[in-house]
């Protein structure tokens, strides 16, 4: 089968993405199309990411601590 190539690529508007990241990408893969969640939005769409990240932000920060008081 010949089937063409698509991708769809959806992403929160986090302010670590670059803002040129849709013309980057078009520029080298024109197969791919992103799609922005809109603000505010991941909690609703993604709760147990919520946990997960808080949960390694803890585990992160202690371990930070504790190797900078040794």
């Amino acid at each position: 089968m010949n089937l063409p190539l698509h991708a769809l690529l959806i992403t929160d508007n986090a302010t670590a993405h670059p803002p040129d990241l849709q013309d980057d990408l078009l520029d080298i893969f024109n197969f791919i199309k992103i799609q922005f969640l809109p603000p505010n939005t991941t909690p609703l769409l993604q709760p147990m990411d919520q946990k997960v990240i808080s949960n390694f932000k803890k585990l992160y920060t202690k371990a930070l601590f504790v190797r900078c008081f040794e």
